[in-house]
This record gives C-alpha cells, structure tokens and sequence, in this order.
C-alpha cells in the first residue's frame, strides 16, 4: 500500500506501530465488551 503511492517506511517502524497498537486492541477486547463497540 505505501509503495502504491510513493510513500517510503522502514520496516521496524511498521513493527513498532503493530506492537503498540495490538497491545491496545487487546487489552479493549479483554475488557467489557460493550466498550469494545463504542
């Protein structure tokens, strides 16, 4: 997708953004499930 319009990311910074920001889904799912929707 970044290719498709020209736009240059290294790796580890993708990594990085997927780390912190499963840790934040997660911890939405873990929690009250009616929050998760909101």
């Amino acid at each position: 997708m970044f290719r498709e319009r020209s736009f240059e990311v290294d790796h580890s910074t993708v990594n990085r953004r997927v780390l912190v920001y499963a840790a934040l889904f997660e911890k939405r799912l873990r929690g009250n499930p009616i929050d998760f929707l909101l």
